[in-house]
């Protein structure tokens, strides 16, 4: 099904097309597929690229003991063009994915991890927040914190 409606979008639209890993609200059911093999099959199928969100990763670590070593060690690399970064807040032990916050070291740390087994492949790294969160975050501290991003995934 996901495979179909990417080929149409493919063909309505003659522009590179990615596919995110998101962060599961609740756990997965068991399927045919692992999160890695599933994001590879669908880049394999379609030739579509893949937009890594390192903070995704680490809510559903953090949430539900995803094994991102794992993921990582399966999932083709090759096909990630885009690298996320983001930082949400933590409610009764479960880490939300609202990007409110600075990013946190660990997921900087992860990115740099996905960067360097991308050979090359990824191209772009996105800080997202919501529009919501400047009033609380604050221009200035969002402009210092895309400098730091700048010098930490400077090659």
């Amino acid at each position: 099904m996901i495979c179909e409606r990417v080929r149409v979008i493919q063909e309505r639209y003659p522009l590179p097309f990615l596919l995110e890993n998101v962060v599961h609200v609740i756990p997965d059911s068991p399927g045919q597929h692992s999160d890695g093999a599933f994001l590879n099959a669908l880049a394999d199928r379609t030739g579509c690229g893949l937009i890594l969100d390192a903070y995704n990763l680490e809510c559903d670590a953090h949430n539900h003991g995803f094994d991102i070593p794992a993921f990582l060690d399966e999932l083709d690399a090759s096909n990630v063009r885009d690298l996320h970064v983001a930082c949400g807040v933590e409610h009764n032990g479960f880490l939300l994915d609202v990007h409110s916050r600075l990013t946190r070291a660990s997921t900087v740390a992860l990115a740099r991890q996905v960067v360097s087994r991308a050979a090359g492949s990824a191209q772009v790294v996105v800080y997202e927040f919501m529009p919501e969160a400047v009033p609380g975050l604050g221009r200035v501290a969002i402009a210092d914190e895309l400098r730091r991003l700048r010098v930490a995934f400077r090659n």
